[in-house]
């Protein structure tokens, strides 16, 4: 993206750990089919870039792993799915399976912000491009007590009386629909529901 970098790609795996009260800043491009993982007690403000740069190996997207008790505050670009496949935010402090998390995404002149809150949990991750809306999100269990987050394929379900909903809004990242629309699981007829 314009106006960012230099980057530093993490190619296959990496960890960061700050134990301490330090800030650590910096720019790591997450390459195709690598994780980074950022752990610790301290503050990560490292902007982070999904380069999404090996559709030629079928290698679409990467993976952030925030750690639990870790504070990101950094920026992240690039987020998305291709190819059938979708880059992964997984935060392993919000246990999906224990209560489904309250999420809502903001837009505020193309930076957007995911909030999502479980108890006394509450994570900010902040999008450098803010190209999305509230339901280019969604959230499943990451198979090992935290929270995966994803951005679903792209498609839309819309009837005659369609409205559309807003960028600012709850969305039941679950099944990928604005929560202010849910009653008992299912979306009224008269909402338009895209996803991507």
């Amino acid at each position: 993206p314009a106006n960012t970098g230099p980057w530093t790609e993490i190619i296959t795996t990496a960890t960061i750990s700050e134990g301490s009260s330090h800030t650590i800043d910096g720019w790591l491009a997450i390459d195709s089919g690598a994780t980074l993982t950022l752990t610790g007690g301290g503050t990560h403000h490292e902007n982070i870039l999904f380069a999404n740069n090996f559709p030629d190996n079928h290698l679409y997207t990467g993976t952030l792993v925030i750690a639990s008790g870790t504070l990101f505050t950094g920026e992240i670009y690039g987020f998305t799915a291709s190819g059938g496949f979708s880059d992964s935010i997984d935060l392993t402090g919000i246990d999906y399976n224990s209560s489904t998390p309250a999420v809502s995404y903001s837009d505020n002149a193309g930076v957007g912000t995911l909030t999502i809150s479980q108890g006394a949990t509450t994570i900010h991750i902040v999008f450098g491009n803010g190209e999305y809306t509230n339901l280019s999100f969604k959230l499943a269990s990451d198979g090992h007590g935290g929270t995966l987050i994803t951005d679903p394929p792209t498609s839309t379900t819309t009837d005659s009386a369609a409205t559309t909903s807003s960028d600012s809004a709850n969305v039941n990242l679950a099944t990928g629909t604005d929560a202010g629309t849910l009653v008992d699981g299912t979306v009224p007829a008269t909402d338009t529901t895209t996803t991507g």
